[in-house]
C-alpha cells in the first residue's frame, strides 16, 4: 500500500487542525482558570474589608528621624552617597526634626 502525496498533505492538514484546536482549547482553559483565580482573590479581598487585590498590604509609614539618620549613615558607609549629599540630607533631616518639635 503506497501513500501518495495527496494523502500525506491531507494527513498533515488534519494533524495541523487538531493541534491548532488543542492549542485554542488550552488557551481558553488557561484564561478561564486565571479568571477564576482573579474572581476568588477579589472576593477574598472584599471579605477582608475591601483591600485592593494588587495592593501591597504592608502599610508604609515614614521613618522616624533617628531611623532616617541611621539610613543616611548606612548609605554613606556603603558609598551610595557622597559627602556633600550626606551633609545636605543630614541637615534636611535635622531641620525637619527641629521644626517638628
Amino acid at each position: 500500500m503506497k501513500i501518495g502525496m495527496i494523502e500525506i498533505v491531507l494527513i498533515l492538514a488534519v494533524v495541523a487542525v487538531v493541534f491548532a484546536a488543542q492549542m485554542k482549547t488550552a488557551k481558553i482553559k488557561a484564561k478561564a482558570q486565571a479568571d477564576r483565580i482573579q474572581k476568588r482573590n477579589t472576593v477574598r479581598a472584599k471579605a477582608r474589608g475591601g483591600t485592593h487585590v494588587d495592593h501591597d498590604h504592608i502599610k508604609s509609614t515614614e521613618l522616624s528621624d533617628k531611623k532616617k539618620l541611621e539610613q543616611l549613615k548606612t548609605l554613606k558607609e556603603a558609598g551610595l552617597l557622597s559627602q556633600e549629599e550626606f551633609n545636605a540630607a543630614w541637615q534636611k533631616v535635622m531641620k525637619e526634626a527641629a521644626a517638628g518639635m
